[in-house]
């Protein structure tokens, strides 16, 4: 009798569950998850998130989706490590309101979200060290920017905004020895004094320029006088280029 096709054969499933450990299957599964948990984006800060608003507003926010860009890097959800004074970076907002919200079209919130700069140690920067890098381009963004509801019928209830930061090379590692990370407090608009959402990023530190990407090592001069030598044979092999016949 032929052997049946693989698909029918179970000795191996078999094997492998007479194999399979629960506890090692659950460790794996909360590594996984401790692993998603470190990657560096922002991160909502539960302990200052205003339980008054949401309570008043039915529930809380869906989605938090905040990605990165600048003029050397494509836009890109998780914070890097290092930071560049030499360059502004745009921070695009995305806040996922409940669909509640539309059932009372008179009090959907008007919200503003407020970039701010910290030491690792909490401590705020209040100066100009911390500004907006204004260029022509993006001359209508800034620090502290309004949210726009986005009407769309994939996410009817969509606040976007894009803020604009720029740190001073005053502030670089060179000179402080210090590590920083921002947040983004967003506030209803009649209230700047108590924000009703809070979210960190990961700790960075803050260097003066980014370096060039490196560019293509120059040949040898064996190499070029092999290309040469190469050159100068194949000519030699090709036919002669015809003649017009006047």
């Amino acid at each position: 009798m032929e052997d049946m096709p693989s698909i029918l054969k179970y000795d191996d499933f078999e094997k492998e569950m007479e194999q399979f450990d629960p506890e090692t299957f659950i460790e794996s599964l909360i590594k996984n998850v401790q692993v998603l948990e470190e990657t560096r984006t922002f991160k909502l800060i539960e302990e200052l998130t205003s339980k008054a608003f949401f309570k008043k507003q039915l529930s809380m926010p869906k989605d938090i989706n905040i990605t990165i860009k600048h003029r050397r890097e494509k836009q890109h959800q998780e914070v890097d490590e290092y930071f560049y004074s030499s360059i502004s970076y745009q921070l695009f907002v995305n806040l996922n309101m409940p669909p509640e919200l539309l059932k009372e079209p008179n009090k959907i919130p008007v919200i503003v979200v407020k970039a701010k700069l910290f030491e690792e140690n909490g401590k705020e920067i209040v100066g100009n060290e911390f500004n907006s890098g204004k260029t022509k381009k993006n001359s209508q963004a800034g620090l502290t920017m309004p949210l726009n509801m986005k009407f769309s019928r994939k996410q009817p209830h969509l606040y976007t905004s894009t803020l604009l930061v720029h740190i001073d090379a005053s502030l670089s590692y060179f000179f402080t020895k210090k590590d920083y990370y921002m947040e983004l407090h967003f506030y209803e608009a009649y209230n700047m004094n108590q924000a009703i959402l809070v979210t960190r990023s990961p700790v960075f530190r803050l260097f003066a320029r980014k370096p060039n990407k490196p560019t293509k090592k120059k040949q040898s001069r064996t190499r070029n006088y092999m290309s040469i030598l190469e050159e100068d044979a194949l000519q030699q092999q090709a036919p002669p280029k015809r003649m017009k016949i006047m």
